[in-house]
């Protein structure tokens, strides 16, 4: 009988040293690291795992850079990509968005048409907050909806 024992180091857990966006006009770096997930290593990071290098959380940070850009009027964005690269010592990801902003859609004017027979439009035309100049947004034109 053969038995194999095993024995594995892990090293260190590889942090997080820096997130960089390409392609931001609109909003600067630091605002943009507060819309993701994925945080940079500082001090704190023994307490928080949100500065660990993780691909799931990612596409999180994809989907919430996506909503951010949205409800603020910026229909075009797109995250073009969103790499994270090893350093040469092995002891730290850098990870870079590069995104397309596009440009700033607004709201234009609105109006209700009703084709059902009883029913107001100007009743409904009190509900929609939607005024003609302010920034188009996801949320808002889905909760006026």
């Amino acid at each position: 009988m053969l038995r194999l024992d095993y024995e594995i180091f892990e090293g260190r857990v590889t942090e997080i040293q820096r997130i960089a966006f390409v392609g931001n006009e609109a909003y600067s770096d630091r605002r943009l690291r507060r819309v993701i997930r994925t945080a940079q290593a500082g001090i704190l990071s023994p307490f928080f795992s949100n500065d660990i290098f993780d691909p799931d959380r990612l596409e999180l940070d994809r989907e919430a850079l996506r909503n951010f850009y949205l409800n603020r009027g910026y229909l075009d964005f797109q995250v073009n990509t969103a790499v994270a690269e090893l350093a040469r010592e092995r002891n730290a990801f850098f990870v870079t968005f590069s995104i397309t902003e596009g440009i700033p859609y607004r709201i234009g004017e609105t109006s209700v048409s009703v084709f059902a027979p009883g029913l107001d439009a100007a009743a409904f035309s009190r509900l929609i907050d939607l005024r003609p100049g302010q920034l188009y947004s996801v949320d808002r034109v889905d909760r006026v909806v």
